[in-house]
C-alpha cells in the first residue's frame, strides 16, 4: 500500500498536494489491483498508526508522514530544506521537530553564514548561551509609552469621554455584565463585499508600496478577539507581499516532569499536540516572509530591548535561525539573531503541560486584543466577526489610540453583512471589590 501511494502520486495531481492522512480521506485502496484511486462518493476516515519513540526510525518516518506531500520515492520523504538526509531522524531533525543541541551549532552554521561578519555571530552565540542557560525567564517588562496626543479639543473629550463610558460599562445602562451598544458611526466600515480585504485596505492603506517600511509598519496593527481570526488576517497578508515564503514547524512534547504527567499521555500522538493553541504560546506552523512584522513572545534579553511585546520587522530568514530588527523604542533599527526555544503556556488548559519548541514569536500584522495590552498604537482597525467575550476587551481594543480618526471598527453578522452595535462585557463588581 506504501508503495502504491507513491506510484498515485505520480498519477494524480491532486494526490500531490496532500500528506499520507489528508490523502486517506480522498483516495482508496484497491486491493484487486492493489493501487489506490479517488473516492467517488464523500470522504473516507483515514488515521495514522501511532508509533512509540522507541521505535527509532519508524516513529521518525511517522513524523514525516504528517507534513510532506506527494512524494514519489522514499529520498523524498527524507528531503528536508531542499536536501535529502540520511535518515528520517535526520529529516525530523532539519524540519525542526526535534529538540536536540546539534540545533545550535547548525544556527551558527547556516549557509548564509559566509555573507555575515564575524561578531554577528559572535553575538548570537553569547544569546542563544544566555537562552539556553535560563531555567526561567523575567515577567514582563514594561514597555514605556512615549509621548501621546492630548490636545484638550472638544472632539478628543468627547472620544476620551466614549472610551471611559465603554470600560466603566455605563453605555446603555441599566445593564448586567453583557449589553449591546451602539458603535459611533464615523468609526463604522460599513461599505465591503470582503470584510477581511476591507480592514487590511483601511488599516493599511498602499501596503505593497510600503511592506518594508518600518515608519509605514510602526503602530500599525488590526485587533480581533480570537486567534483564529488573527490568523485568517496574517495568512491574508502575507499572500498579499511579494517574496518568498518560508515555514517553520514547532516540535512538540509533553512534559514529563510535571507532576500531573502519566504514562498514559504517552500515546498522544505529535500531530495532535500540533494542533493545540493557546494563548501565550506561539503556534505549531508560523510562516513568514521577509518585511513581516513580528512580536516577541518571551523576554529574550532585556538589555537590548529583546522583550515580551517588542515590535521587530523579518529581514532575513535561515533554515533555523531567523533576523529581525527592532521597530521602535531606543533600540530602533538594531538587529538581532533569534532562534527557536523551548516554551510552555503559563497556565495550561489541558490536565498535562506542553512543551512547544518554537520561535517566540507571532505575526503582528493583527493580533489579539489581549496581546495588544501595553501597546501604543498610531492606526487601529479593530475586526469582529464575533464579538468580544471576557471583561473589558472592548475598552483594551479601542484605547489603544488617542485620537478617533486612528480608530476603525468593522463588525459583521454570519452572512458577511455590516453591523452598528458589538458586545460589552463589564462585570461591575469587579469595580465594587477594589472600593
Amino acid at each position: 500500500m506504501f508503495s502504491a501511494w507513491m506510484e498515485a502520486n505520480k498519477t494524480y495531481i491532486e494526490a500531490r498536494n496532500l500528506t499520507y492522512s489528508t490523502f486517506l480521506f480522498k483516495f482508496v485502496y484497491d486491493k484487486r489491483y492493489r493501487r489506490w484511486k479517488p473516492h467517488k462518493k464523500g470522504h473516507r476516515i483515514g488515521i495514522l498508526i501511532w508509533v512509540p519513540p522507541s521505535t527509532g526510525e519508524l516513529y521518525y518516518l511517522r513524523m514525516m508522514l504528517t507534513v510532506i506531500k506527494g512524494p514519489t520515492c522514499f529520498d523524498d520523504l527524507k528531503k528536508a530544506c531542499g536536501i535529502v538526509c540520511e535518515s528520517f531522524r535526520d529529516a525530523c531533525f532539519e524540519m525542526g521537530f526535534l529538540n536536540d543541541d546539534k540545533e545550535y551549532v547548525a544556527a551558527i552554521n547556516e549557509d548564509e553564514a559566509p555573507m555575515a561578519h564575524k561578531n554577528c555571530f559572535e553575538a548570537l552565540d553569547k544569546i542563544l548561551i544566555d537562552v539556553m542557560s535560563k531555567k526561567g525567564l523575567a515577567m514582563l517588562l514594561q514597555k514605556t509609552v512615549e509621548g501621546r496626543d492630548n490636545t484638550g479639543n472638544d472632539e478628543l473629550a468627547v472620544f476620551s469621554k466614549w472610551i471611559l463610558d465603554v470600560g466603566d460599562g455605563k453605555i446603555c445602562e441599566p445593564n448586567y455584565g453583557l449589553v449591546d451598544i451602539e458603535i459611533p458611526q464615523e468609526l463604522l466600515i460599513s461599505n465591503f463585499d470582503d470584510p477581511i480585504k476591507a480592514i487590511v485596505d483601511s488599516t493599511y492603506p498602499n501596503l505593497l508600496e510600503n511592506f518594508q517600511n518600518v515608519a509605514y509598519l510602526q503602530g500599525k496593527s488590526i485587533l480581533a478577539s480570537t486567534i483564529e481570526v488573527v490568523d485568517k488576517i496574517n495568512h491574508y497578508v502575507l499572500d498579499l507581499i511579494p517574496g518568498e515564503e518560508k515555514e517553520y514547524l514547532s516540535s512538540d512534547e509533553i512534559d514529563r516532569t510535571n507532576t500531573s504527567y502519566t504514562g498514559a499521555y504517552e500515546v498522544l500522538t505529535p500531530e495532535f499536540l500540533s494542533m493545540l493553541r493557546t494563548s501565550g504560546l506561539p503556534n505549531h506552523r508560523i510562516k513568514l516572509k521577509v518585511g513581516t512584522p513580528i512580536m516577541l513572545m518571551r523576554n529574550l534579553d532585556q538589555i537590548d530591548g529583546l522583550c515580551n511585546g517588542t515590535w521587530m520587522i523579518v529581514t532575513r530568514l535561515a533554515n533555523h535561525v531567523i533576523e529581525a530588527k527592532i521597530m521602535s523604542g531606543k533600540n530602533i533599527r538594531n538587529i538581532f539573531y533569534i532562534s527557536q526555544m523551548s516554551m510552555s503556556p503559563y497556565e495550561s488548559p489541558w490536565p498535562f503541560m506542553l512543551i512547544r519548541r518554537q520561535f517566540s514569536i507571532i505575526v503582528s500584522y493583527a493580533m489579539t486584543i489581549n496581546k495588544s495590552q501595553g501597546q501604543s498604537l498610531d492606526s487601529v482597525g479593530l475586526y469582529f466577526p464575533t464579538p468580544v467575550f471576557s471583561h473589558g476587551q472592548l475598552y483594551v481594543a479601542i484605547s489603544r489610540v488617542t485620537i478617533k480618526s486612528s480608530l476603525k471598527i468593522l463588525i459583521h453578522d454570519d452572512k458577511n453583512e455590516p453591523c452598528s452595535t458589538t458586545i460589552n462585557v463589564v462585570y461591575k463588581e469587579v469595580f465594587q471589590s477594589f472600593c
